[in-house]
């Protein structure tokens, strides 16, 4: 890479199942490398956790740094509330390739234009695309939310996010914003609630 050495300890990568086909036949774990916590899995966990370098040695350097700092931070220190957000974006950044759409919308920054009949019977999955193993690490802890509430006699499943039920009243076009989240932990198990990954917006009409 050039420049300054970099030196990736046993002890910081923490060695996995998945990094015995380092580096050819493994896939870099997203939750070691970006999520404030580490992978919860460990050395059962079936991704990649050795140092996988980036074409640019800054970014790669800087990788290291924030796995190291993590890995140091003293036993009972709390994380300031102020450190969130920071944590937050590194989650964001884990899964940055996970969009969130519904059928009918063309891409994940199209917003679907839905019209639905009074008595209609709804059935919508939620369609999360992305990197596949981004995708397989954030799986089991998703949530969807959305806002304002759906139209009388329309629920979203907040595990599966799919939009399910019959509206019985008409109602204006309205846009609705869907968002899909994960459970995020920082350093030493702390509990840092759900941290968006991605939204979707909806326009329905009744």
């Amino acid at each position: 890479l050039g420049g300054e050495a970099l030196v990736f300890s046993d002890e910081a990568s923490s060695k996995s199942i998945g990094s015995l086909s380092h580096p050819d036949r493994c896939t870099e774990c997203q939750f070691f490398f970006f999520a404030p916590g580490g992978c919860k899995n460990g050395a059962s966990c079936r991704y990649c956790h050795e140092l996988h370098p980036r074409q640019s040695a800054k970014k790669t350097r800087r990788m290291l740094r924030r796995i190291q700092a993590r890995d140091n931070v003293p036993e009972g220190v709390a994380t300031p509330a102020r450190d969130k957000e920071a944590m937050a974006m590194d989650m964001g950044q884990a899964v940055s390739q996970v969009s969130l759409r519904y059928p009918f919308a063309p891409g994940p920054r199209s917003e679907a234009r839905m019209t639905f009949a009074v008595g209609q019977e709804v059935k919508l999955p939620a369609l999360l695309e992305g990197h596949k193993a981004a995708r397989k690490v954030v799986l089991d802890s998703l949530r969807y939310r959305v806002e304002p509430p759906l139209p009388s006699g329309l629920e979203l499943d907040s595990r599966s996010g799919e939009i399910a039920g019959t509206p019985f009243e008409g109602m204006s076009r309205q846009t609705f914003t869907v968002t899909v989240c994960t459970q995020a932990t920082g350093p030493r198990g702390i509990n840092l609630g759900l941290v968006p990954l991605a939204t979707c917006e909806l326009s329905v009409r009744v």
